[in-house]
């Protein structure tokens, strides 16, 4: 077993967890934009071209709100196992979870800058 894998926090930060379940609220919020947004723009276009760009676009809102949810669970998981006497969590369950909210947040942002770059080449909502 490597150390890291070893080394145990007792209690998780709550302001650690605080900060997580923030970020993926805000994540959260700027999807449920995106898809108000997609669904103004398909009310005003219909071309065949940007309904396919549409579909493609929900879909990827789709699994992101998935991801958040998972994410939420992991982080609710942690901080139930943390906060039960006698149970720690690993370094290295924190460092993975903090791994995957950072990389949800880059795709998020390059979704996002996407799917406004597309909204604005066809002057959508």
């Amino acid at each position: 077993m490597q150390q890291e894998e070893r080394d145990i926090i007792p209690n998780l930060d709550n302001d650690l967890i605080r900060i997580w379940t923030t970020t993926l609220e805000k994540l959260r919020q700027d999807n449920v934009c995106l898809k108000n947004r997609l669904s103004a723009a398909v009310q005003h276009t219909v071309s065949r071209s940007f309904l396919e760009a549409a579909e493609f676009y929900q879909q990827r809102f789709i699994d992101k709100d998935q991801i958040i949810d998972l994410l939420r669970y992991d982080i609710s998981n942690l901080a139930h196992k943390s906060m039960q006497g006698g149970q720690a969590v690993s370094e290295l369950q924190v460092r993975h979870l903090a791994k995957d909210i950072d990389a949800l947040v880059s795709e998020f942002n390059q979704m996002k800058d996407s799917f406004n770059r597309y909204l604005d080449e066809y002057g959508g909502a």
